[in-house]
């Protein structure tokens, strides 16, 4: 059965017209609305905020926080509205609806951001490149990232709001340990659907298997994979510690996670609303910050807690050596010296 002529996204891949249709009936019922503001007198202008971190999470407590400062800083003139849990789709999906426009606001890593044609964005979430949160920080708020925003800005419209950090990341195992190089070999290793993750966990030796985060608690109960990698609090959150045995501390990657808006939305505020949520986003990030390392510190016990062991004697140093050969690859993109720039910055 045809499915209709295709279309291009801004990301050069292609959709159907039933999908684009099926998503905009999808979205029809959030569209932006207009309420009334009693205390100005005036219309209250509803947006949209999407991302796939699980309710619950300092990521999803940091984007509502970044809502109720708008709704502040505006009395009440703007309201967003968050969509946690993939609500409105998986990253992919959705960064391409802000891009078009029918999302107002995206919460998105930053690889996800290079596939808009600015690669540059993978460097922060690149393998085994950040000393700790301090460095990632200062990486953040660097003059890289400001030229990748400039690019973003120009390239596809979408201005950055806020630049927020990760903390590492874990591999959790179904039913063996993670110590050595040679544990991973052939594992069935869940990825999200990115390239730089692709690449990731190829050099680590595993099978990168795509699967949407949605899905991962079925595939784990299924055995369709045998270990995920991911944030300790979205283990958390998303209750995987009932189906996983082992959180190995490979802390493989710290990275970026990106607040943007589409910017012909954001320019069609008045001067004083589009001061506002650049405010809300900037202080937003200061309360991630440190949201996220309360967080980390607190899920790896509660995974603890749960049952899952905790694997510390990881050989990181060996791991590291597997994933250098990346660099050629990627700096064949950005160009060379980026990630000597990022590993000179202190904190």
């Amino acid at each position: 059965m045809s499915t209709g002529n295709p279309v291009r996204t801004p990301l050069g891949t292609m959709m159907t017209r039933r999908h684009v249709l099926k998503a905009t009936i999808a979205l029809g019922g959030l569209a932006a609305t207009a309420g009334f503001n009693p205390a100005r007198g005036q219309a209250r202008k509803t947006l949209r905020l999407a991302y796939v971190a699980p309710a619950g999470t300092a990521d999803d407590a940091a984007c509502k926080k970044f809502a109720d400062l708008v709704a502040q800083k505006t009395n009440d003139a703007l309201e967003v509205r968050t969509f946690p849990n993939a609500q409105l789709g998986p990253e992919n999906q959705a960064f391409q609806q802000v891009q078009l426009g029918s999302i107002d606001f995206g919460y998105s890593d930053a690889s996800t951001i290079a596939q808009a044609g600015v690669p540059e964005w993978q460097v922060l979430s690149f393998p085994y490149l950040y000393r700790d949160m301090e460095h990632l920080k200062a990486a953040l708020h660097s003059p890289v990232t400001r030229d990748m925003s400039e690019k973003l800005l120009a390239k596809v419209g979408l201005r950055v709001l806020g630049p927020w950090g990760r903390t590492p990341r874990y591999i959790a195992t179904v039913s063996k340990p993670i110590r050595k190089p040679a544990d991973l070999k052939g594992l069935k290793l869940r990825v999200p659907q990115n390239p730089l993750w692709f690449d990731m966990a190829t050099a680590l030796g595993t099978n990168p298997t795509p699967i949407n985060w949605g899905e991962l608690y079925t595939a784990l109960s299924q055995k369709t994979v045998e270990g995920f990698e991911i944030h300790a609090g979205w283990i958390v959150g998303s209750r995987l510690y009932e189906v996983t045995k082992f959180l190995n501390f490979t802390h493989h990657q710290y990275g970026g996670y990106i607040l943007y808006v589409n910017d012909r939305i954001f320019q069609g505020l008045p001067a004083e609303q589009r001061r506002a949520i650049e405010e809300a986003g900037r202080e937003a990030g200061e309360f991630q910050h440190k949201a996220i390392i309360d967080e980390d510190r607190q899920a790896i016990v509660t995974c603890r807690d749960k049952g899952m062991a905790w694997v510390e004697d990881v050989d990181r140093a060996a791991l590291r050596e597997l994933t250098k050969p990346m660099i050629a690859k990627y700096e064949a993109q950005w160009g060379a010296g980026l990630i000597e720039r990022i590993a000179a910055l202190k904190a």
